[in-house]
């Protein structure tokens, strides 16, 4: 039972070492704990676990494999080749997707959502801070009207006058 490494059991089957190596990383072939290969454990693990209709060299061998239903493999071919189409395509709709994002970006049309966000909350808590403010305005005020119709017309001034400021731009 001969010891080899990655280019001797290479040279044995007569295949590149990176084949070997990607035959090992799939676990196609095992090494020993100590790294080196037990040569005919190696070969026959080889011959068990790989494809060999699926090598470079043995294109004829596909070609004698082929199914005897030749409109299935037609159909199937026609199938994959309609699916990647589609696939292209979507991939290329998100690319011409993101591209007019970036072109809109850099020309200023679009603003960061975060920015908006933080202008909004600004804006808004101006607005509440100018609400929560009527109490303290009116409240002596108020107490001194004894006509409710009066109460009702300081209230209505004093929130159209907060809301028209908003809605012009003096409250920020």
């Amino acid at each position: 039972m001969p010891l080899v490494g990655v280019a001797e059991l290479a040279r044995l089957l007569k295949r590149d070492p990176k084949a070997i190596r990607f035959a090992v990383s799939r676990g196609r072939i095992t090494r020993r704990p100590d790294g080196l290969f037990d040569a005919e454990k190696s070969l026959a693990e080889w011959k068990a676990n790989t494809l060999h209709e699926r090598g470079h060299d043995n294109r004829n061998n596909v070609l004698e494999m082929a199914p005897e239903n030749d409109l299935l493999l037609e159909n199937e071919r026609h199938a994959t080749a309609s699916n990647y189409a589609r696939a292209r395509a979507a991939v290329q709709i998100y690319e011409a997707r993101l591209k007019k994002l970036r072109y809109e970006e850099k020309a200023k049309n679009l603003v960061p959502a975060r920015d908006v966000e933080d202008a909004a909350y600004r804006t808004v808590s101006c607005l509440r801070e100018a609400c929560m403010n009527i109490p303290a305005r009116l409240a002596a005020q108020l107490a001194l009207e004894s006509d409710q119709a009066r109460c009702y017309a300081l209230l209505e001034a004093v929130v159209i006058a907060i809301f028209t400021d908003y809605a012009e731009g003096r409250i920020a």
